[in-house]
């Protein structure tokens, strides 16, 4: 009868032989095990546990079978009274069935570990929810590790953010965290970037494969070397992001489809990757917005080829500076040498206002670049601050 009840609540014959001959089970009868294992499928089942819960709750601490329903009541309510609502204990319970054999005591042991180290209640209670297994773990373990981090540089509070949101950091061991320092060392990143990289994106201290062909595999196959993907982490790490990762295929060809070639591109993304930031329509809404200003495709290329970045500008910024620089005389320059959209117009209007009725100085294409000069340089040549030239 009891194997019967099992098949058909959903176990298999290995799942009942583990249930059947554990330890503490086996000096039961079946009648009393099937009327036991009734008992509790219906208590659980009315806390909104389901069927394959149950059956993984029962495999793994089968002593929960010939524990009283009462008993596991006054478990759940201490774990109430304490801090875990009804909802989170059951989801404790799911998740770590061991939880019911732990004393109040020791998840407040727990707790008290985490709080020496940092963690508000709050957070604990969410990273006990995430991965209870630490609710098994060893306190001066968890120390141990917490410190391995911090004497490797790690600031507590970003820290503590990490470990907030992937827990499971806890597991990695000094030897693990060692060898991906090693490996991305290998790579060219240095501690402190490579410390960035994990507090902006813990999972890489928990994947075994290789970041390069696991995160980058579609640009290494479109042409990117790994130096310059590596080089491309270093100055826009936010590119490991899920979405954007998974939007590069369309960047791609966003910029493909403006005609711009393969070696174009890499080298566009690797002086600004962070086109790849950028959603498809404000690159497209830029690129036409120049267009509309007098500039052929091929001069567009040279510009953006020149200075990537001026894709990511407001639409009405960049009309504001190339209708002054062709007021000017000066949009041909654009074309060759376009960084100088990187400037501040409100700056570059009151230099030439200052050179061209202070000074008397006429400005064309073979001495613009005085108008672009640094604060420094443009201070020694002509004895005024950056601050006088804006109240000017």
């Amino acid at each position: 009868m009891l194997e019967e009840y099992m098949l058909d609540f959903g176990y298999d014959m290995e799942e009942i032989n583990l249930v059947k001959n554990s330890y503490k089970l086996a000096e039961y009868n079946k009648g009393t095990l099937l009327y036991n294992l009734k008992n509790l499928i219906n208590f659980l089942r009315k806390n909104g546990v389901t069927n394959n819960e149950i059956i993984y709750i029962t495999t793994i601490l089968p002593n929960i079978i010939s524990t009283s329903i009462e008993n596991i009541k006054l478990n759940i309510y201490e774990l109430n009274n304490f801090c875990f609502n009804k909802l989170y204990s059951f989801n404790l319970i799911k998740k770590y069935p061991y939880i019911l054999e732990l004393s109040i005591q020791k998840i407040k042991n727990k707790f008290e570990c985490f709080e020496d180290l940092g963690f508000e209640q709050k957070n604990i209670i969410a990273i006990l929810q995430n991965d209870p297994t630490l609710l098994g773990k060893d306190n001066f373990l968890i120390r141990k590790r917490f410190k391995f981090f911090l004497d490797n540089k790690f600031d507590r509070s970003k820290l503590i953010k990490v470990i907030c949101e992937f827990p499971a950091i806890i597991d990695c061991n000094s030897t693990q965290i060692n060898k991906k320092i090693e490996d991305f060392s290998k790579m060219g990143f240095n501690k402190k970037e490579f410390i960035k990289l994990i507090n902006l994106f813990p999972d890489l201290l928990l994947t075994k494969k290789s970041l390069l062909t696991e995160k980058f595999a579609d640009l290494i196959e479109y042409g990117f070397s790994e130096t310059n993907i590596i080089n491309i982490i270093k100055k826009a790490p936010y590119l490991l992001n899920k979405y954007y990762l998974d939007n590069m295929k369309e960047k791609l060809k966003c910029l493909s489809n403006l005609g711009f070639n393969n070696d174009d591109i890499i080298s566009i993304i690797c002086i600004n990757p962070f086109i790849a930031l950028y959603s498809k329509d404000l690159i497209i809404n830029n690129f036409n917005n120049i267009k509309s200003l007098g500039y052929s495709n091929i001069e567009i290329y040279k510009m953006i080829k020149n200075a990537p970045i001026i894709l990511s500008y407001d639409a009405k910024n960049m009309q504001e500076k190339i209708i002054f620089y062709k007021s000017i005389n000066l949009g041909e320059v654009l074309v060759f040498d376009s960084k100088v959209l990187t400037y501040s117009l409100q700056l570059i209007k009151k230099r030439y206002e200052f050179m061209t009725k202070i000074k008397m100085i006429i400005i064309n294409i073979d001495n613009y670049d005085i108008l672009f000069l640094n604060d420094t340089k443009f201070f020694e040549k002509f004895n005024i601050t950056k601050d006088e030239i804006l109240k000017g």
